[in-house]
């Protein structure tokens, strides 16, 4: 039941985050479109010349060219999405530089439009085999954690830090990301409950209070790894923590 319920958290919270990714290119698409009609209505070109009949071929050409660009995005977009919600159950070969890169292309428009500046340091490359979708779904609700704290508390330039590196222990070689925000920090109080289920801070706006346990139950079940929280002087610092050489056998 909890995971049934913070799935349709999240999915409702993707829904939000494709109508941030689509709202630039369909509005786009609309303008193209109106200025084509436009200049078709007011007859523009001179179609009885050579010359008109070029500039209206050159316009044309152009115009569709950016509309089939906008649709691919519209595309690719749906595909990322879809691609989340698969039921993954593979482990596969990926880096903490891919699983970034798709996390951060869900939520880049929203991170855009609430003008939140990120920061992001990636110094590991190496490829490890381990669960993709579902560290990236990790990652989307700890990015998303840090940009609603920045949003609810109305943080003057609200600012995201992202770091990825290896972390050599013994013989194991461990994947970490840190994410950091400004907006103060995790209150005491609640530092050791932010992991428990049904605990929210967001109860007013429909909180589910699944996110982190999820998160945490990910990592450390799936990924045989850790999740944890502490405060810095900026705000609070997630860090995650795989294990590199694990393998499903």
């Amino acid at each position: 039941m909890m995971i049934y319920q913070s799935r349709l958290a999240q999915m409702g919270e993707m829904i939000s985050m494709i109508a941030h990714q689509w709202r630039q290119p369909l509005g786009s698409i609309a303008t193209l479109a109106a200025s084509i009609k436009l200049k078709n209505d007011l007859k523009k070109f001179d179609l009885s010349s050579e010359h008109g009949r070029a500039e209206q071929k050159e316009f044309l050409n152009t115009a569709v060219q950016k509309i089939e660009h906008y649709i691919l995005f519209l595309t690719t977009t749906i595909d990322d999405f879809r691609n989340f919600f698969k039921p993954d159950q593979q482990a596969k070969e990926t880096s903490l530089a891919q699983a970034i890169e798709k996390a951060l292309s869900i939520l880049s428009k929203s991170l855009e439009e609430h003008q939140i500046v990120l920061h992001v340091k990636i110094t590991s490359t190496t490829l490890f085999s381990s669960y993709e979708t579902q560290i990236v779904q990790v990652l989307i609700n700890l990015l998303k954690n840090a940009h609603d704290v920045i949003v609810e508390r109305k943080v003057a330039q609200g600012k995201i830090w992202i770091h990825a590196y290896e972390e050599k222990q013994s013989e194991e070689t461990f994947f970490m990301v840190e994410i950091e925000d400004n907006a103060g920090g995790v209150k005491p109080s609640i530092m050791d409950k932010i992991f428990d289920p049904y605990f929210s801070t967001k109860l007013e706006k429909n909180g589910t209070g699944l996110g982190l346990y999820m998160a945490k139950t990910i990592i450390e079940e799936h990924c045989h790894g850790s999740l944890y929280v502490e405060n810095t002087q900026k705000g609070a610092k997630f860090t995650l923590k795989i294990r590199g050489e694990y393998h499903v056998h």
